[in-house]
């Protein structure tokens, strides 16, 4: 119809339909609706046409015996045949300048319409932009945003899916009885637009060639809005009425409130643990919280750090109040990272900051690693209010193929024998420079019992010793006889660190940032001779200690634990490369914890976790036989429903490895089953997460 949205390649938005269609297949007989004389022709192309007085017909072969000035009789002799687009688009009037050829009181007649039009729907945006209000509340400038399409005829197609002619809107009192504000009827489709750039003012994002979607807030050449700071708070009724040509007449009600305008956000989550255990069983932990202005979460999880997704079911299986989620089963072939943020309940969604980025990865041999986060990123070089250090430490334990959790250091503060049993911990403080904040009271009694097993303990930052040196007594003896360092200088001007010869750091080199690009100052490292050597140092004049290095066997009560204290942050280590290999070469240093994957030979028949799971299309499903035997592996969906089997034969005794595809398959859980001849059935359940 008249008006309706057109596209132009890639714009979805990009003109006003300057006339009508006509469905009509090719090679379909055209007549003039006016006796008079051709006024133009144009012979080739897709848009081909010929115009008789104020009418053209485009999109058809012109009758080749007619020309410009030769007179026709209306509805008598055939001036054209549709092409090869099977329609007729039919115009009243001259380009920029067309006027609707069914306007009521004026257009073409007869036209049979018994059809009513049709309000789809009525929603509410923050004015200018494509911000939804929330649940129907609404503050400020409102924009009036509505589906509508109107039917012509029976015909499947173009004559059930067109554009409006009239729309109008009006708010009315809470019983939709007593008008607030006057009616407004911003589009009356009897005239094309002045401008074509008007086609965003009238179609909202969404519209396309047979989608319409209106802003009847807005007139058809400005920007406009529904000012809701007119009105008293509480509830009121939109109407959207819209009309077709023949006047048959739709509409639609809305209910909303108008509300304080809320932009404070709600708290933003701390997260205190991501811990998986060997059978595949994931904890994310945070910490309790404020809940009165929270409506829910959003829960991202990703495999790589860099691409993040949600899944909308795990989100909102995190209730009000709650402070775990778990997973069970889960790969242990690979790292996945979470993180967490809350939403309120305003007219305008608010959303909190993201909670830090948390990995895990799934490890029983070799053992999984332990890093800690302890970095607020209070007074020195970080001011964000999170950060993806984590996450990066992460990522280079991954690239080694090793397990590990994470823990902030509130949870190691709360329970001293929380990183007992871990062979290696990474625990990072960043830049904290407040007395007794880098490591607090717990922390120290934590990192005391860790260190009095048989472990790697490896910890990093800028501000350990200033802490120390400030708070004195024990916290300083603390620093100096755990750390196996006596403290050093400080080092203002030094933009990277480099391994000591002779040590396992031989021949690293890495430069060193800050968010800005700035030089960090950073407290040096100094060994305790007989105890600890330098493994790094800066590159300042003096080549001060950078990090220090105690081994096994030395320093009773911690003998029987390595350390490794660097005296700057590790994620400032401007390439990640170079952040990865030093995590490597550190966590290589203590021989005693370097340990390797071992090849297992079979002794009875078993059914492995898949991996990885979540999965999405595709996974790997393990399991081994102690003897040949005939087998079959079998997918089910949750009411026992047999999808698929995999693997169906006799095969040898040893590892085996079967590749299922989901493609077709919802998300959900599966149930894969493990048949072996004569010996048994087991069963697991797996995860598709697309």
């Amino acid at each position: 119809t008249f008006c309706e949205n057109r596209i132009k390649g890639d714009v979805l938005r990009h003109h006003f339909h300057d006339g009508l269609d006509f469905g009509l297949s090719e090679g379909g007989e055209v007549y003039s609706v006016l006796a008079t004389q051709v006024t133009s022709i144009l012979r080739e192309g897709g848009n081909a046409f010929i115009r008789v007085g104020r009418y053209a017909y485009v999109h058809v072969d012109p009758d080749p015996n007619l020309d410009v000035g030769d007179k026709v009789t209306a509805y008598d002799k055939v001036i054209a045949v549709t092409n090869y687009q099977n329609h007729v688009h039919f115009k009243d009037g001259y380009p920029g300048s067309e006027i609707n050829a069914i306007r009521p009181g004026g257009g073409l007649t007869p036209l049979t319409d018994t059809y009513d039009p049709t309000v789809a729907y009525i929603k509410f945006y923050k004015n200018k932009s494509t911000i939804l209000f929330n649940n129907n509340k609404v503050n400020g400038l409102v924009d009036i945003v509505a589906r509508a399409y109107d039917r012509t005829n029976s015909a499947s197609g173009v004559g059930t899916n067109n554009g409006i002619y009239r729309m109008s809107w009006q708010v009315f009192d809470s019983t939709g009885t007593r008008a607030v504000t006057a009616k407004k009827t911003p589009y009356k489709f009897d005239n094309i637009p002045s401008s074509d750039s008007y086609i965003t003012n009238v179609y909202f994002v969404g519209s396309d060639q047979g989608t319409y979607i209106y802003t009847p807030t807005n007139p058809v050449s400005s920007d406009g809005y529904w000012d809701t700071r007119l009105l008293d708070k509480g509830r009121y009724r939109v109407m959207v009425e819209v009309e077709d040509t023949r006047g048959h007449t739709a509409t639609r009600w809305a209910t909303v409130q108008v509300v304080e305008q809320d932009d404070a956000p709600p708290p933003m989550p701390v997260l205190t643990m991501l811990r998986g255990e060997s059978d595949g069983h994931l904890q994310l932990r945070w910490a309790a919280m404020d809940t009165s202005d929270i409506a829910g979460f959003n829960l991202l999880f990703s495999y790589d750090g860099l691409s993040w997704n949600e899944n909308t079911a795990m989100s909102t299986s995190i209730a009000i109040g709650d402070t775990l989620f778990a997973v069970d089963n889960f790969s242990s072939d690979k790292s996945i990272f979470f993180k967490l943020r809350t939403y309120d309940d305003a007219a305008l969604i608010n959303y909190s900051p993201w909670s830090d980025s948390y990995g895990v990865r799934v490890s029983a041999d070799p053992p999984p690693l332990a890093i800690v986060d302890g970095f607020d990123g209070r007074t020195g070089y970080w001011r964000d209010k999170r950060h993806d250090f984590a996450l990066d430490y992460g990522l280079a334990l991954d690239a080694m193929n090793r397990g590990y959790s994470t823990f902030a250091d509130e949870s190691v503060e709360k329970d001293d024998r929380l990183l007992s049993g871990y062979p290696v911990v990474l625990y990072m403080t960043g830049d904290d420079r407040a007395p007794d904040s880098a490591l607090t009271r717990g922390e120290r009694a934590a990192i005391d019992r860790y260190m009095r097993g048989n472990g790697h303990f490896i910890i990093s930052g800028t501000g350990l010793y200033s802490d120390a040196l400030l708070a004195g007594g024990q916290t300083l003896d603390f620093f100096r006889t755990h750390f196996a360092n006596l403290g050093g200088t400080r080092v203002f001007n030094a933009d990277s660190v480099y391994g000591v010869a002779g040590t396992a750091l031989e021949g690293f080199k890495a430069a060193i940032r800050d968010p800005e690009g700035e030089y960090l100052v950073m407290d040096g490292a100094a060994p305790v001779p007989d105890i600890s050597r330098s493994v790094l140092r800066f590159n300042d004049l003096q080549g001060t200690s950078a990090a220090v290095f105690k081994d096994r066997g030395k320093d009773e009560p911690y003998n029987n634990c390595a350390v490794s204290y660097l005296a700057f942050p590790i994620e400032m280590i401007a390439d990640r490369d170079k952040r990865y290999e030093l995590v490597r070469r550190l966590v290589k240093m203590d021989a005693v914890t370097v340990l390797k994957n071992r090849e297992t030979v079979p002794e009875k028949f078993s059914l492995g976790q898949n991996y990885p799971n979540p999965f999405n299309p595709s996974t790997v499903i393990p399991y081994r036989l102690s003897a040949a035997a005939r087998v079959q592996l079998s997918v089910y969906d949750l009411s026992g429903r047999l999808l698929k089997t995999v693997v169906k034969g006799r095969q040898n005794a040893g590892n085996h490895r079967a590749v299922f595809d989901a493609s077709g398959l919802a998300n959900g859980v599966y149930y894969y089953r493990l048949y072996i001849e004569g010996q048994g059935v087991l069963i697991r359940k797996m995860l598709l997460l697309k």
